[in-house]
């Protein structure tokens, strides 16, 4: 049975690892003041859909996940940094759960990081293969053309006929 997978479950997931693993609070959108730090966010960037067979694409979404710390810290860099090199171990694979309670592991790749102003923007993506439901019906049409030309005699005028009939 094929997992289904939406960004809800993803995040979900992100959010399950950081949770147990940290313990701060997790966000979906950034706050309007910095407020009880330190705390994640967890931010979608553009995802690309690319088409790799008839029935099938790849999807690959992006994440930014932001760890805030407090601004007047000294060691706020040291803090990210090893935030970050915990991130990179725990999130190679995160564990899911789809909606009907199917369980099932997602890669991440492309994990990159950097510190700016006592936050930590942790770039991760996806790579997900999904395939459409439906058939796509037949791929070419099937049609008979019949061509009707009448024979005319030298200063008359003739008429060319195509009929589109379609095989069924």
């Amino acid at each position: 049975m094929k997992p289904s997978i939406s960004i809800k479950i993803i995040v979900d997931a992100i959010t399950a690892m950081l949770d147990t693993t940290f313990g701060f609070p997790v966000r979906t959108s950034p706050p309007q003041q910095r407020v009880n730090c330190p705390y994640f966010i967890i931010l979608p960037r553009n995802a690309a859909t690319i088409t790799k067979r008839i029935n099938r694409q790849e999807y690959e979404p992006k994440f930014d996940i932001v760890y805030v710390e407090n601004f007047n810290l000294s060691d706020a860099f040291d803090r990210c940094t090893a935030i970050a090199n915990q991130l990179d171990s725990i999130l190679e694979l995160i564990p899911a759960i789809d909606g009907n309670g199917n369980q099932f592991l997602i890669r991440t790749y492309n994990r990159m990081w950097s510190v700016d102003m006592a936050e930590l923007h942790y770039f991760l993506d996806l790579r997900v293969f999904v395939s459409n439901e439906k058939d796509p019906g037949p791929l070419m049409e099937d049609k008979t053309l019949t061509l009707q030309i009448c024979a005319a005699s030298a200063g008359e005028s003739c008429a060319v006929y195509i009929s589109e009939q379609e095989r069924g």
